[in-house]
């Protein structure tokens, strides 16, 4: 006994599972462009994150390296000045000095 619609119908079939493969293939390009561009982003994300980071601690280093220069020769100022102080009971420079024995 033969099945009325069987034979006609299988192409449909045939036709429905193609469109639904095609779509699925569709689908899945379409997320690997997306998780591509994810991952592009998350890549630029993290570069701008070193470049501000590496920024940032040269910005650090300088101010350090400069305040260490200012320290430095604010001691040295002070050192200097120390050295031109004349000691207690140092006579003034040109003043005549009497030794009695």
């Amino acid at each position: 006994m033969a099945v009325n619609g069987v034979g006609p119908t299988t192409p449909n079939f045939q036709q429905v599972d193609n469109a639904a493969n095609e779509r699925r293939l569709a689908e899945q390009r379409q997320l690997r462009q997306e998780e591509q561009r994810i991952r592009e982003q998350q890549a630029e994300r993290t570069e701008q994150t070193n470049t501000r980071r590496q920024e940032t601690q040269a910005l650090e280093a300088e101010r350090a390296a400069q305040q260490q220069d200012f320290l430095t020769r604010q001691d040295l100022l002070a050192q200097n000045a120390q050295a031109n102080r004349p000691t207690p009971g140092t006579p003034a420079p040109g003043s005549i000095i009497s030794v009695t024995a």
